[in-house]
């Protein structure tokens, strides 16, 4: 038993002869948790605030990791709608990768829908476009449904959708192949979706990496404390 002094009163503690260094350890470990993860999030909002290269180092990136995957394309399809002067983090240039993607599949529903009215195809070109048709009108929700799990940190269902985006533009071209001679017209619109939705992908990819090594990082700095 020890008597501790306060400036009330006397009172008795029964404490463990360890309990001091294991309550400093502990302290010791949740401070250089806190220091750390300050120190993590000042410097992504100072890279974020000064990096206005961030679509030309994302696009690189992206060519590099993805064979299918143009540079120059990736380029002037962000740069578009992104104004010079504004910056954006990777979680954001995903977004808006994604939306891009989704203005894409809404234009070409209303450019298959002209193309049937028109009737100016034979009867296996109709059948291809309405199709297709379908394949676009399903990519639009599927695609907003990425946004809202990139917008949560869902990088596991985000990947899932956006390559189910990718494989109906693929199967929407592949339909056109199956017969010999057969010139796809939506082939713009095919590739088109297709690289918007595989730049989100590789994106998606690079914050699922990045999120995975900050909970590793948690993780062992938690486990000190125990």
């Amino acid at each position: 038993m020890k008597l501790y002094k306060t400036k009330r009163n006397y009172y008795y503690h029964s404490i463990s002869p360890t309990y001091p260094q294991t309550r400093m350890r502990r302290f010791y470990c949740y401070l250089i948790l806190f220091l750390c993860l300050h120190i993590f999030q000042e410097n992504t909002l100072l890279a974020n605030a000064c990096d206005v290269h961030i679509i030309d180092e994302t696009c690189k990136e992206c060519a590099e990791t993805s064979p299918h995957l143009s540079y120059d394309f990736c380029v002037s399809s962000l740069q578009v709608v992104v104004p010079p002067d504004h910056t954006l983090n990777l979680q954001e240039v995903d977004i808006l990768a994604l939306e891009l993607a989704i203005a894409n599949a809404t234009s070409t529903v209303a450019n298959i829908e002209n193309m049937l009215s028109n009737k100016a195809y034979d009867l296996y070109s109709i059948l291809c476009l309405k199709d297709c048709l379908q394949l676009y009108s399903d990519v639009i929700p599927v695609l907003n449904g990425s946004i809202k799990a990139i917008q949560n940190r869902n990088y596991y269902i985000a990947n899932i959708w956006i390559s189910a985006a990718m494989d109906a533009a693929l199967t929407c071209e592949d339909g056109f192949k199956e017969k010999e001679g057969e010139v796809s017209p939506l082939a713009k619109e095919d590739n088109d979706l297709y690289q918007l939705c595989d730049i989100a992908l590789v994106i998606s990819n690079l914050l699922t990496s990045r999120s995975s090594q900050l909970r590793s990082f948690v993780s062992k700095v938690s486990s000190m404390s125990t």
